[in-house]
Order: C-alpha cells, then sequence, then structure tokens
C-alpha cells in the first residue's frame, strides 16, 4: 500500500481483495503517514460488504493515516481511517489534521474518520478541495478549531454524520 501510494504515479486503484481481507472488521495498521504526492490520481477501496479498516500503530503517540499533497487526487471507498488517538495528549498532538490531512483534492464515500487528535482539524484539516458522502466522521479531537472537520477549502457533505467530536478551545 505505502509504495504505491508513494512512488507509482501510473497505478490508479488500489482494491483490498476481499478474500484476502475477509472475516469481521480487518485492520491494515500503518506505522507512519500515507502521502498521496503531488500530481497523483488515485483510488483506494474495499469491499462494500467487508469494510478495511486502516489504523495507526501506537495509541499513545497520534499521527495522521494519510497525507494528501496539493495537485494530488484521491478518493476512498469502503474504508474505515482510525488515528488510534484517544488516549493521546491532544495538546501534544500533530498541528493539523489528526487521521487527514488534505491539500489536494480529496473523496470520502462510505468511509469512516474516527480517533484522531490534532492541534486543528482532528479528524480532517483540509485547504483543498474536500467532498464526504455517506460517511461517519466521529470520535475526534482537537486543541483548536475543527473537533471532525476544519476546512479552509471547498466542501460538499451529504448524507453524512458528525458524533462525538470535540474541540476543546477553539470552535466546530
Amino acid at each position: 500500500l505505502r509504495l504505491a501510494a508513494d512512488n507509482a504515479p501510473d497505478i490508479k486503484r488500489i482494491e483490498f481483495d476481499p478474500d484476502v481481507f475477509s472475516g469481521p472488521d480487518p485492520v491494515v495498521i500503518v506505522g507512519s503517514q500515507l502521502t498521496i504526492a503531488s500530481g497523483l490520481d488515485l483510488t483506494i477501496s474495499a469491499s462494500e460488504d467487508n469494510p478495511v479498516e486502516l489504523r495507526r500503530r501506537n495509541p499513545d503517540t497520534p499521527g495522521r493515516v494519510l497525507n494528501v499533497e496539493d495537485t494530488a487526487n484521491l478518493e476512498l471507498r469502503n474504508l474505515t481511517l482510525n488515528g488510534n488517538g484517544q488516549t493521546a495528549d491532544v495538546q501534544l498532538s500533530i498541528a493539523q489534521g489528526g487521521v487527514i490531512r488534505n491539500a489536494g483534492q480529496l473523496s470520502l464515500y462510505n468511509v469512516t474518520v474516527k480517533n484522531g487528535a490534532a492541534q486543528n482539524g482532528g479528524g480532517i484539516y483540509s485547504s483543498g478541495q474536500l467532498t464526504i458522502g455517506h460517511s461517519t466522521i466521529s470520535g475526534n479531537r482537537s486543541e483548536g478549531d475543527g473537533g471532525g472537520v476544519y476546512a479552509r477549502g471547498s466542501v460538499v457533505i451529504e448524507q453524512s454524520s458528525f458524533a462525538g467530536n470535540r474541540s476543546f478551545n477553539g470552535s466546530g
């Protein structure tokens, strides 16, 4: 997954095989953030019947799962992204985007973004284009603004839910 996301501009789609990633709640551990480099156009998806969870390794050290650079275009489908930062001290967390930092174009369809911790944008920090459809943003925390989402660019949200997100000293 890392090799394809970071270094392979000719790969356009990464799809988790439901036969390999089977059983209840399959999990892929992400040691450090996956970077979707500028200029890449990529879709990462799993089966609608068996979504895959991408989870940060250490619950005591918050860190994001994905970093989408400017001019990158990323579409996520049928996934859960877990920042795994519920036990972390939010005051010591990363500056932007506890689970996802987006400076490009990001589309989420049937995606859950949860358990992020950041100074701004506990779940998602977006300065680019963001589309959220049929998704859930939950259990994220920020010290500043945007417990669930902090957006400075354009945002489209359709039939999605936001629950249990907290912003301690800011708004949202």
